[in-house]
C-alpha cells in the first residue's frame, strides 16, 4: 500500500478502495469504511462491503445522537470494540445500526492530517461470533490510517496546485490586460504630445507635460505597485506550496488579498485612462471645425438658451447684452465650447450656497476688425495673485472637490491656437470674474 500510486497520486477515491480492501483481506471481515468529521457530525466518505465499493453514501452521525461515541473519539485513540454492543463508545449504535446490519464487533483507528484528527477507519466483523481484536490487526489497522492521511493529503495538494494553477493563469490574463491599458494610455498621451508640439505657439507646453507627469505619477505608481505586490504574492504562495505549507486558509487569504490588489490596479488605471482623456480634449479640440460666417448674437442666444436649465439647476440668471447684432466669420463649434467651459466653471466654482442674485452677464461688443466677448459673473472672485495661474494646465484651488484644473486651460487653448485671438481675467468693478475674450473678424 505504500507503494500505490493512487496514494501519492491525489487519486484519494482510488486510495480508499485500495486501503480498505486490504483492511477486508488481512483481519477477515466483510465491512469497512472510512469517515470523516464535519462540525458535530461524522460522515461515511468510503464504504466497502462484500467487495462492493459504495463511496458517499451520504450517511451521516451526529454528536446529538450518539454522544458517547463523539466522546470517545474526541479523546482520538484506538475504539477496540470486541462486543460492539457492550462497549461504552458503541453501545448506542445497537438498535439503529450493529443489529440491523449483523454487526458484532467494532474497531475504529483515528485518521490525522497535518496533526489534526480528521476522521476514522472503522473496520466491522459481521457474523453470530464477536471478533477478538489483536494487537497486529490494530496496529496493521493504524498504519492503514497513516497511508490515508497521506492519500488525503496528496489529494489536497492536489486539489491546491490545480487553484493555484487557475488562479495564476487569471492573474497573468488580469496583468496583461491591465499593461496593454497602460500601454495604450501612454501611447495616446505620446500622440496627443506630438500634437502640441506641432503648435509653435503653445506657450504652456512645458508646464502641460509636467502636470500631466505629476497627475499620472499616482496611479501609475499604485499600479505598479499593485501588480508587483500581486506577483510577489504568487511566488510567495509557490515557495509554500512546493514546501506543503499551504493551507485552505492560507489559500483563501490569497485569494483576498489579490482580489483586493487587482481591484486597486483597476480602480488606478480608470483614473489614468480619464485624466489621459482630458488631456487629449486641451490638445486636440474640434481639428475639423472650419471658420464660416454667422451672427454671433444669434449664436450667443442660442448657447446660453444650451445651458439655461443647468444655470436654473443652480439658481444662477444668464444676461445676454449685445448693442446690435453682428456677423463675424470663425468657427462656431470652438466657440461654443468656449462659452460653455466658462458657464460651467462660474456654476462650479463662483457661487457659494448661501449666494443671493446669482448672475452671469455675456456681452458683445465690435471694435474695428475684433469682435469682444465679455464674460462676467458676481460671484465670489479670484484672488489676484492667482490672476497668472488660472489658464495654466491642472491648476486649480478645488483638487478636493474633485476638479481637475483643466477647464480654463482648454479654454485659453482654443482661444489663443484654435481661433487666434485672446483671452484675459481682469477686476470687474464690483465683485465677481471679469473675462475679455478678443477674436478676429476673419470676413
Amino acid at each position: 500500500m505504500s507503494l500505490s500510486k493512487s496514494v501519492d497520486g491525489g487519486n484519494l477515491h482510488a486510495a480508499s478502495q485500495e486501503i480498505l480492501s486490504a483492511a477486508t483481506t488481512a483481519l477477515d471481515i466483510t465491512r469497512a469504511s472510512i469517515w470523516l468529521l464535519r462540525d458535530d457530525h461524522i460522515f461515511c466518505e468510503f464504504l466497502l462491503e462484500q467487495g462492493t465499493a459504495f463511496p458517499s453514501l451520504g450517511i451521516e452521525l451526529s454528536r446529538h445522537d450518539f454522544p458517547s461515541y463523539f466522546a470517545a473519539i474526541d479523546s482520538e485513540q484506538a475504539i477496540i470494540a470486541d462486543d460492539a454492543t457492550l462497549h461504552p463508545a458503541t453501545f448506542e449504535f445497537t438498535e439503529n445500526y450493529l443489529k440491523p446490519l449483523n454487526i458484532k464487533s467494532m474497531l475504529d483507528l483515528p485518521i490525522r492530517h497535518l496533526g489534526k484528527m480528521i476522521g476514522v477507519i472503522c473496520c466491522e466483523h459481521q457474523g453470530e461470533e464477536i471478533k477478538q481484536w489483536s494487537d497486529e490487526e490494530v496496529t496493521f489497522v493504524l498504519t492503514l490510517a497513516e497511508i490515508y492521511g497521506r492519500a488525503y493529503n496528496a489529494k489536497s495538494r492536489c486539489d491546491y496546485e490545480s487553484e493555484l494553477k487557475t488562479l495564476n493563469l487569471n492573474l497573468e490574463k488580469v496583468v496583461e490586460e491591465r499593461t496593454f491599458e497602460l500601454e495604450q494610455s501612454l501611447e495616446a498621451l505620446k500622440a496627443s504630445q506630438e500634437s502640441l508640439i506641432e503648435s509653435e505657439k503653445f506657450a504652456a507646453f512645458g508646464e502641460l507635460i509636467k502636470g500631466i507627469s505629476h497627475e499620472l505619477n499616482t496611479p501609475f505608481g499604485i499600479v505598479i505597485t499593485s501588480i508587483s505586490h500581486a506577483l510577489e504574492e504568487v511566488k510567495s504562495g509557490a515557495i509554500a506550496l512546493e514546501s506543503g505549507r499551504l493551507t485552505k486558509t492560507h489559500l483563501e487569504s490569497f485569494f483576498e488579498e489579490q482580489q483586493k490588489t487587482l481591484n486597486l490596479a483597476e480602480n488606478n488605471i480608470k483614473k489614468a485612462s480619464r485624466l489621459v482623456e482630458s488631456f487629449k480634449q486641451v490638445s486636440m479640440v474640434s481639428l475639423n471645425d472650419t471658420p464660416e460666417p454667422f451672427n454671433i448674437t444669434l449664436f450667443c442666444k442660442q448657447v446660453t438658451d444650451t445651458v439655461l436649465p443647468m444655470a436654473n439647476k443652480h439658481g444662477v440668471q444668464l444676461v445676454l447684452n449685445f448693442e446690435e447684432e453682428l456677423e463675424v466669420t470663425s468657427q462656431q463649434g470652438l466657440l461654443a465650447q468656449v462659452l460653455i467651459q466658462l458657464v460651467q466653471n462660474a456654476l462650479t466654482h463662483a457661487f457659494k450656497d448661501d449666494h443671493l442674485d446669482k448672475v452671469i452677464t455675456i456681452g458683445i461688443t465690435n471694435k474695428q476688425n475684433t469682435v469682444e466677448l465679455i464674460f462676467e459673473d458676481n460671484g465670489k472672485g479670484i484672488d489676484n495673485s492667482l490672476h497668472k495661474k488660472v489658464f495654466d494646465p491642472f491648476f486649480t484651488t478645488t483638487r478636493n472637490d474633485g476638479s481637475t484644473g483643466l477647464g480654463l486651460s482648454l479654454v485659453s487653448n482654443i482661444v489663443h491656437h484654435k481661433l487666434g485671438g485672446r483671452i484675459v481675467l481682469t477686476d470687474p468693478q464690483e465683485r465677481g470674474c471679469k473675462f475679455i475674450i478678443s477674436l478676429p473678424n476673419l470676413k
